[in-house]
């Protein structure tokens, strides 16, 4: 799924700096904005998946509960 992401940034960059060349001005912002939104998107995607791998879940242990 990831290499699915990446080649949908690249088309859309790629698409994005085409058209501003080509003088296609109003695409090329409404492009370049829906690659922002998407690369975000896809940042938070990925970067909420690796929370739960790498930072301890504080919620399902017993540090910091006193011993009786």
């Amino acid at each position: 799924m990831g290499k699915i992401f990446l080649y949908l940034l690249l088309f859309l960059l790629g698409v994005t700096i085409i058209s501003f060349i080509l003088g296609y001005h109003i695409f090329a912002y409404s492009v370049g904005s829906i690659l922002g939104t998407a690369a975000i998107g896809v940042s938070f995607v990925y970067s909420a998946r690796d929370d739960d791998r790498f930072r301890p879940n504080y919620l399902n242990n017993n540090i910091g509960d006193k011993k009786k």
